[in-house]
């Protein structure tokens, strides 16, 4: 089995994926290993020629675009060639930021002539040089679209400043260039920037490892329930608790693992809904603790207009904690949690009885998640149609 290598053109920041103002403001370091260590060998059938496939995910090693990318690289070993380069932004200022992609770019032309096909997941915007070379040298040009931007809530831009509008254009420019979109569900069709539109659900990473499950009896009226992910308006977590305390009688524990800060109105003395903050902990201690719980919460702004995919679904799987969905309608996510009988969606509900909700899916939650896993995993025939 060959040893798989990766280099990074830029230094590993977390959080950088999102198009937010500290992103806007970054520096890259220009810490750079040779790209003939990304050449990854091909165990197809000898004296076959290989499609060659260059990969590069933005973000920082270990996040989820990363670890999607990495598991999608490993993937491809089987029957391609596959190149892989991880960018990650860095406080700084924007000129320096600019520069260094520019650099970067530039550098990568080699591997855009090397390729037969270039795929990247939006934001794609640092990319759209890289992007618009491919275009011109004739190379197949793919983007997952796991985010829709501009982001909107109630009709009203997330964020719109002059750097933001610049980057939601320059991700535009760079959807117009793909030659195919892969979307995650059916939600994000009517969203979707490109013309021709594959579906490809978003899939485990590769040391996914699923944890026996243990049953986790609820003593008295008391609900333990995990969150685990950014804290921020388009989460919708206030309105998810406000939803929890009025239509629930349950005493509910919600634990949140996040490096982000919690506004000072979650926190009530006589509310039902007790929060505690863990802040970020590493996967492995992460999944210990989830291992307590009763449900891992997905929660999204009602009000957001664009679709989502939550990534933290196979956390929360693979920790053995049915699913409590709230925010607005995603009707393809939905639908498959609960046709897997792995979580259900609470938003619209009246009266949440946790209680029952979690002795009907426990019934048949350790064959759900397997199945559901399985209905998700990359399959041969979807990559064949993307590459």
């Amino acid at each position: 089995m060959p040893i798989r290598s990766e280099s990074t053109g830029l230094r590993a920041v977390p959080e950088a994926r999102s198009l937010g103002p500290s992103n806007l403001q970054a520096g890259i370091d220009h810490e750079r290993i040779s790209h003939d260590a990304e050449r990854m060998p091909c165990r197809g059938l000898a004296g076959m020629k290989s499609k060659k496939i260059l990969l590069i995910t933005l973000g920082a090693k270990g996040d989820t675009s990363h670890n999607m990318f990495a598991a999608l690289g490993d993937f491809l070993l089987e029957k391609y060639e596959c190149r892989k380069t991880l960018i990650s932004l860095s406080r700084g200022s924007a000129s320096r930021n600019i520069l260094a992609l520019l650099g970067y770019s530039i550098r990568s032309l080699k591997d855009v002539l090397w390729s037969d096909t270039v795929i990247v997941h939006v934001a794609a915007a640092p990319t759209i040089l890289i992007l618009a070379a491919a275009r011109m040298l004739r190379k197949k040009v793919v983007i997952f679209q796991w985010d829709v931007y501009p982001t909107t809530i109630g009709g009203v831009r997330h964020r719109d400043r002059l750097p933001h509008r610049i980057l939601y254009r320059a991700e535009s420019v760079c959807l117009a260039l793909a030659n195919l979109i892969v979307i995650p569900s059916e939600d994000f069709r009517d969203y979707a920037g490109g013309q021709k539109i594959a579906v490809m659900p978003l899939w485990p990473r590769s040391e996914l490892k699923l944890d026996p499950i243990i049953h986790r009896p609820i003593e008295g009226n008391t609900i333990r329930i995990a969150f685990a992910g950014q804290i921020n308006e388009l989460r919708g977590l206030a309105e998810c608790v406000a939803h929890l305390e009025s239509r629930s009688s349950a005493r509910i524990i919600l634990n949140i693992f996040s490096a982000s800060t919690l506004p000072r109105d979650f926190f009530h003395p006589l509310s039902s809904v007790q929060v505690q903050h863990h802040g970020v902990l590493p996967r492995e201690e992460l999944q210990q603790r989830l291992a307590g719980m009763h449900f891992g919460l997905v929660s999204l702004n009602p009000l957001m207009d664009q679709p989502g995919f939550p990534s933290k679904t196979f956390d929360y799987l693979a920790s053995g904690l049915p699913i409590l969905y709230f925010g607005r309608p995603l009707p393809a996510y939905t639908s498959a949690i609960e046709k897997f009988h792995v979580g259900v969606d609470i938003t619209r509900d009246k009266n949440i009885d946790l209680k029952s909700i979690h002795k009907e899916i426990h019934s048949r939650f350790e064959d759900g998640r397997r199945k559901y896993i399985a209905y998700a995993k990359l399959k041969w025939g979807q990559i064949a149609e993307i590459c």
